[in-house]
């Protein structure tokens, strides 16, 4: 940690109220941040389709049907995603009809 955030740590800790039991879990949930390991990005090809123009504003993100793309809008998408990414989706049950 640097000494910058170590100091502001201590400064914000000690201008919580004394005792106050979000005080202790906001100094546990920074230091987790502060000190988490970090990952190895996954390589991702980007993928720019000519003749549209850059359009940064996300609208609706969605996958290929494969699920090795993603598409961000007309212009950019992102492929090369990793199987491991989908091993952790949470399976419920939706229901996409009208009204359901």
């Amino acid at each position: 940690m640097s000494a910058h955030a170590d100091a502001h740590l201590k400064t914000t800790h000690k201008r919580s109220a004394a005792g106050h039991p979000y005080a202790a879990i906001g100094k546990q949930l920074a230091d987790l941040q502060i000190h988490c390991e970090p990952a190895a990005e996954d390589p991702l090809q980007r993928i720019e389709a000519a003749g549209e123009p850059p359009n940064w504003r996300v609208e609706k993100m969605r996958l290929t049907k494969d699920k090795t793309a993603l598409l961000h809008d007309d212009f950019l998408s992102f492929a090369g995603l990793p199987e491991a990414a989908f091993g952790r989706v949470k399976k419920g049950a939706r229901d996409d009809s009208p009204g359901g």
